[in-house]
């Protein structure tokens, strides 16, 4: 007979640790984790454990295949271990989701509601972060200190190497520009949204991609600026 409470021990320093465990729950067949730092976890070593079938991560959650009828024993195990109390698998899911960066949330929402894109597209200018390539629409989600956001007055505030980080800045949008241009030349819409607003206003942000392909498929729009929220 299978000794759980002896998986969860082998598997619990493998995940680093109980302190590594923020939260967790299962389905009928995975342990559903999220864990504070993914790095701190050996997937490789858990995936070489015999009863475990197979380790990933998805949608910010650290995920265990361990079988039907199996999982929920050890994760009984695992759950004392950390000291943790039960949860389910949409409390692990919105915990993960948490943790997911501005461009994984957009574009996890834009799958989610149908629209299918390439990732860091790096056949056209500048790799868009998210490129619907049905609607030829280029995203970028830019960092406000990288890219510049209301730069003329912040760059009044740089103290440290202050020559060093304009001339940087001033770099990145520039090149923003060129690859904008280079964008519509070939037929492209640029969109670009800072960070803190997806993660912020992450509906607005959709709301505008939407009016885009909206009065696309209206003939309406005309491709002559980016558009810059």
């Amino acid at each position: 007979m299978a000794d759980h409470a002896k998986w969860a021990n082998e598997i619990l320093p493998l995940l680093g640790g109980k302190d590594n465990v923020a939260s967790a729950a299962h389905c009928a067949t995975r342990l559903r984790l999220v864990l504070k730092d993914n790095s701190k976890a050996d997937k490789e070593a858990l995936d070489k454990l015999d009863y475990v079938k197979g380790v990933f991560i998805n949608g910010g959650q650290f995920q265990i295949i361990l079988g039907q009828g199996v999982v929920n024993k050890v994760y009984a195990e695992l759950i004392k271990l950390c000291g943790i109390t039960e949860m389910s698998t949409q409390d692990v899911k919105d915990a993960g989701a948490e943790k997911l960066n501005p461009v994984q949330k957009l574009a996890k929402l834009l799958w989610q509601k149908g629209y299918r894109y390439r990732l860091n597209y790096k056949k056209l200018p500048g790799s868009p972060d998210i490129a619907i390539t049905k609607n030829c629409i280029a995203i970028f989600v830019d960092g406000e200190f990288w890219h510049g956001k209301d730069f003329d007055i912040k760059k009044e505030k740089i103290k440290s190497n202050k020559a060093y980080w304009c001339e940087k800045i001033q770099e990145n949008i520039s090149r923003d520009n060129r690859n904008d241009n280079l964008l519509r030349q070939m037929g492209w819409i640029p969109l670009h949204f800072w960070s803190k607003d997806v993660n912020n206003n992450i509906d607005e942000v959709i709301s505008t991609i939407e009016d885009i392909i909206e009065l696309q498929d209206d003939n309406r729009l005309e491709n002559e600026d980016s558009f810059l929220y």
